[in-house]
């Protein structure tokens, strides 16, 4: 089983990936409708950058994955261009979710293509008709990666290469889930929204699909071919550290910290909002404003924008809520209340 990284188009992080790693994935940020991620979320990059990018990885012998997953994308000239341009500068695989995009690569490019886990591979007829349309990779929806039956019967079907997606903190059947794929300029209140059912079921989790580093070995054994790790927003330790994890099938401790969950963990961007919190509001929204000139990263700008702030950012800053090892799931009693106070103040309930 090989290990699909997060791209945060760091080079020093590919350093760190060499050996490690079967392919990096990510996308530009130019796009607004490209991809199922926010623009604001993702780093800024050029094309040619991204040529760079590809050039360092093959050089590391790591492949690259271009992602366009927004389930709304159509084919017309610009997006043919670009493609052109992906087949250009080499990219290697492609994940998407359009049926006419994907038939369009197949004929015209030789590159892979993956399904992207917006695609919601949920039975096998969903299965075989991306088969048939060109694939050579299946995603599955995180709510089967317990399903082993389920991934057992895709995979001797199909004879596709399988692929799971290992650390989403997801809702099972997430009632918001057609909201996470619309393209908003402000901060999603539909993680907020789904944030509160979590903290107050607890259980919901258990059937979200994070799978435990220790358990790795029998999706091995079954023939998954990638563990896809969660993680385009987060910064190169992060992800280093969590596909070390997954590479050594391993890990004890609090498993909530390889999550792909919304919260700041670049430390000196906490520390620098936390001192911010102490400030009235308007001061905050100028240091937001400063934050996003200096670093270039739009979140601080959507940040600056949204009117609770200040429950907002206590509520981005806030880590390590959850306790997760290969047994048990638990919450902190005291941190669940204080985040549920934000989030009420936040979507205005009292």
């Amino acid at each position: 089983m090989q290990i699909s990284s997060p791209a945060n188009f760091d080079f020093r992080l590919l350093k760190r990936l060499k050996g490690k790693v079967h392919d990096t994935y990510g996308s530009l940020n130019c796009d607004p409708y490209e991809t199922v991620l926010p623009d604001y979320t993702l780093p800024r990059l050029k094309i040619n950058k991204l040529k760079d990018y590809i050039k360092y990885s093959h050089d590391s012998g790591i492949k690259f994955d271009y992602v366009m997953n927004h389930p709304y994308l159509t084919l017309n000239k610009e997006r043919m261009s670009f493609l052109d341009k992906l087949n250009d500068i080499k990219v290697d695989i492609i994940t998407l979710t359009s049926p006419e995009i994907i038939s369009f690569v197949k004929r015209q490019y030789p590159i892979k293509i993956s399904t992207s886990v917006a695609c919601n591979i949920d039975s096998l007829d969903k299965a075989m008709i991306y088969k048939e349309l060109g694939c050579n990779i299946v995603c599955i929806c995180h709510s089967k990666n317990y399903d082993l039956e389920f991934i057992n019967l895709v995979k001797s079907k199909t004879g596709l290469a399988i692929k799971i997606l290992v650390n989403n903190i997801c809702l099972s059947g997430c009632p918001y889930v057609q909201e996470h794929f619309e393209k908003v300029d402000y901060f999603e209140k539909q993680i907020i929204k789904c944030l509160k059912i979590k903290l107050n079921n607890i259980d919901v989790l258990k059937r979200g699909g994070f799978i435990h580093p220790n358990d790795i070995k029998k999706y091995e054994d079954l023939g998954v071919d990638f563990l896809k790790i969660g993680g385009r927003t987060k910064p190169s330790g992060w992800i280093a550290n969590c596909v070390e994890a997954y590479a050594k099938r391993n890990y004890n401790g609090n498993c909530f910290s390889l999550a792909n969950v919304h919260v700041l963990e670049n430390n000196f961007s906490a520390f620098i909002i936390t001192i911010l919190l102490l400030l009235p509001e308007y001061f905050i929204r100028i240091g937001l404003l400063c934050l996003y000139y200096l670093s270039s990263k739009k979140i601080f700008n959507v940040l600056s924008r949204e009117n609770k702030i200040k429950p907002l950012l206590r509520l981005y800053t806030t880590k390590d809520f959850f306790y997760m090892d290969d047994k048990t799931l638990s919450i902190n009693t005291k941190k669940k209340n204080y985040l549920l106070k934000q989030i009420n103040e936040i979507l205005g309930v009292d």
